[in-house]
């Protein structure tokens, strides 16, 4: 999936779904289980599970919005 791809679908799912996911699948793991993003040059990495992409300094570029409120 391309960084793009992963974008779009971040922000088209429902209000607390991506945090959700996150809650259920990622934390329990210890984490967000990083992909590489297709057609990038760069280090940007993606997580299937919530959607969260990755920049080359491991920064989100598309924080969960619920879950940035909490913390």
């Amino acid at each position: 999936m391309t960084a793009r791809d992963a974008l779009e679908k971040a922000t088209a799912a429902q209000a607390g779904e991506r945090l959700h996911l996150f809650e259920t699948i990622c934390g329990p793991a210890g984490g967000c289980e990083r992909e590489s993003v297709t057609g990038n040059t760069g280090r940007w990495t993606w997580c299937a599970a919530c959607l969260t992409v990755y920049d080359d300094y491991g920064h989100p570029v598309n924080p969960i919005p619920e879950f940035a409120r909490i913390h």
